[in-house]
């Protein structure tokens, strides 16, 4: 409905520039703004409330797939594997994996809409400016591209490192006994502060990575030229003020899209690790003694 607002705002400005005392079409274009508002909040809901529980449904099916299958490991199986990284697969990555799918595949969804809709808006009013998006394409292509194949092994990184983090916490709460009796507490804190500086170092590297997603700057650039071209047209009496103005804020609605697209591969990287590290426990085989 962003789109839809920038269109009907513009051409009640176009009313009143052509016709300041024409109050009914000004009304007209106010009360079709707050329909398109209630229709967007009701669309809103609609959609958060299904997606919440695609969300947890999800999660729940996969928590319950895997205490299941850790149920039915061996005494061997767990006194090799570590309970604290098992505790973060069930806990942790089956949360990331729900954070995905709600509000990622919103987002998805969202941003999706208001890019066909606003895209066909700017085709209906010149097509001549919607040239600079068909050119700058190869470049949002290459910024997705190149920042989805250097976030996929930082997030996989982060999901093993918060893995081992509490893999450590619970072996010291289990052993808390032998490290006091041990006086082992120094060491123990310096032995976790070295994890969660790895963490840190991992999650600022992605934070890093997430910075220079420069998909945004091509659209902030996009705005300003399509605002120059615009406003040559217009004084060559090829577009109208009205148009122009629509035009514009047909643009700056595709800055939401290209953060949410961004927002959406980060949060599907992580997911996706997520769920590797979950399967990848569930199907680790078990060690059988050789007869």
């Amino acid at each position: 409905t962003g789109a839809v607002n920038s269109f009907l705002t513009s051409s009640g400005l176009s009313i009143i520039r052509l016709n300041a005392s024409s109050f009914q079409g000004i009304i007209a274009t106010g009360i079709l703004i707050a329909i398109a508002g209630v229709v967007r909040a009701a669309a809103d809901f609609t959609q958060s409330y299904v997606n919440e529980i695609l969300a947890h449904k999800v999660t729940k099916n996969v928590t319950k797939d895997f205490y299941e299958n850790m149920l039915e490991k061996s005494q061997e199986f767990h006194d090799r594997v570590k309970i604290g990284d098992i505790m973060s697969r069930a806990t942790y990555d089956s949360r990331q994996m729900n954070i995905f799918i709600s509000p990622g595949i919103k987002f998805l969804f969202e941003a999706s809409f208001t890019l066909l809709f606003s895209v066909s808006l700017m085709i209906w009013i010149s097509p001549k400016l919607t040239l600079l998006l068909l050119i700058a394409l190869p470049f949002y292509i290459i910024a997705i591209r190149d920042y989805n194949k250097k976030l996929r092994p930082i997030s996989r990184a982060q999901m093993e490192q918060n893995g081992l983090l509490n893999s450590r916490l619970q072996e010291s709460l289990t052993g808390i006994r032998v490290i006091r009796n041990f006086v082992k507490e120094e060491d123990e804190i310096k032995e976790f502060d070295i994890e969660t500086d790895k963490l840190r170092d991992i999650n600022t590297q992605r934070g890093i990575i997430a910075a220079k997603y420069y998909a945004v700057a091509i659209t902030v650039l996009l705005i300003a030229l399509s605002f120059l071209w615009g406003s040559y047209e217009v004084t060559a009496g090829n577009l109208s003020i009205g148009e122009l103005v629509t035009y514009v804020f047909l643009m700056m609605t595709l800055m939401m899209p290209t953060w949410q697209f961004g927002w959406t591969i980060t949060q599907f990287q992580v997911g996706m690790a997520a769920a590797k590290r979950i399967h990848e426990m569930m199907e680790r085989e078990e060690y059988v003694p050789e007869p």
